[in-house]
Formats: C-alpha cells, structure tokens, sequence
C-alpha cells in the first residue's frame, strides 16, 4: 500500500511559505508538523504502507529536507516522491507539471511509474 502524502493542510495548516531566509514558515494556525503523530498512529495497524512525498516542499527544498521534516515514524517509511530530477531536466515535463497538473495528475503519473499493489 502506498499513501501519498502532502504536507500542508494534512500534517499542518496549508499557509505556509518560505521568508527572505529561504526558512520554512507557518502563516496559519498551530505548529508545523503538529498532525504527524496522528498519521503515524493511523498507519500503525499497516507496517507495510509506505509512503510518496505528494508536496511542493521536495520541489522547492529537496526530497531530503523534506523527508528529514517527518519524525522518524513516518520518514522510515517514505520511499519516494512524485516530483523528481528527471521532470526538472524535461522542460516539456516540467512546463506541463507547473501549469497545467492536477495534484491527481501529479499522482496517477507516479502510479502508473510504481505500479503498486494498492
């Protein structure tokens, strides 16, 4: 089972941006990552989900800075995300995924790349 995961407005509220500092900041409510622990208990029963990084988090600051974000829970099981070098190297690719993708789009793409079981 694969979960795709986006951070804002699942893990936290979705107003967040980067400052002059290129530092991640939370506009709205509450705390960054305040809901991980919610997710990693519902993921609990399921030691076999895995999870893709579905956030604009990996194309602005790196799929590892991303993933380093998540507590140990939920990074141990992040096995990629859908936002990789190779769209970034196809500008057709990348022309497409930042003007005319769906989040949807953005995940059935990767789908049909993994073929997962669920």
């Amino acid at each position: 089972m694969i979960v795709y995961l986006d951070l804002d407005g699942v893990l936290h509220h979705y107003d967040v941006y980067l400052d002059q500092r290129n530092r991640t900041i939370l506009r709205g409510m509450g705390v960054l990552f305040e809901y991980a622990s919610r997710l990693e208990s519902i993921l609990a029963p399921y030691p076999d989900a895995k999870i893709v990084l579905s956030t604009s988090w990996v194309r602005v600051k790196g799929f590892q800075y991303a993933a380093d974000r998540l507590p140990d829970g939920l990074k141990s099981r992040v096995i990629g995300a859908t936002w990789h070098s190779k769209v970034a190297a196809d500008y057709q690719l990348l022309y497409w995924w930042l003007n005319h993708s769906t989040r949807y789009d953005q995940i059935a793409r990767d789908v049909r790349r993994r073929m997962p079981d669920d």
